[in-house]
């Protein structure tokens, strides 16, 4: 038995199907064929790539607000702080001075007066002048080094929310006169 070439065997019948098939009707159909196929790939796939950046998006803005109630000792806090340096990047910086003094009562209500302690200074870093601000830095350096009870602290963060008040008015810079 003699071997038989298979591909032969194909352009064979290709070869009968276009003899069976009209030119006019194989160019229709390939026509038709063409025309489903490419109006849909890119349409579709632009599609997707809006949905996905659409979630990410969404899902990055659900995370940020989940993080910015964090404090120190939660989960979620250093993502806070990422978010908050990314804000200062792009210029959406909020008010951080607030947010640390807000943190520093929060975790100062915990028992955690040393890292209240350490909030409040980062609170007031970069105010000048010799007002409240000053004398707030003074009372954090006193009260870290004799241990602070919940009443200093609380006098500390009243002082501090008025120094940050007064620096967000007069655009960061607190004069003592």
């Amino acid at each position: 038995m003699p071997h038989r070439d298979p591909y032969r065997d194909l352009r064979a019948y290709a070869t009968d199907l276009i003899g069976q098939v009209s030119p006019s009707r194989a160019e229709m159909a390939a026509s038709r064929a063409i025309a489903r196929t490419q109006p849909h790939g890119r349409p579709r796939r632009a599609a997707v790539a809006v949905a996905a950046l659409g979630l990410m998006m969404i899902s990055n803005v659900a995370l940020a607000t989940a993080a910015n109630p964090s404090v120190p000792g939660d989960a979620l806090y250093r993502l806070d702080r990422a978010y908050e340096s990314l804000g200062r990047l792009v210029g959406w910086a909020g008010d951080i001075r607030s947010e640390r003094i807000d943190e520093a009562a929060i975790v100062a209500a915990r028992g955690d007066r040393t890292t209240a302690l350490d909030l409040v200074r980062e609170a007031l870093e970069g105010i000048d002048g010799e007002g409240e601000a000053a004398a707030a830095l003074a009372l954090i350096e006193s009260l870290s080094e004799a241990g602070a009870d919940s009443g200093q602290i609380a006098d500390l963060l009243d002082i501090a929310r008025s120094a940050a008040d007064e620096a967000e008015r007069t655009g960061g810079v607190v004069d003592g006169s």
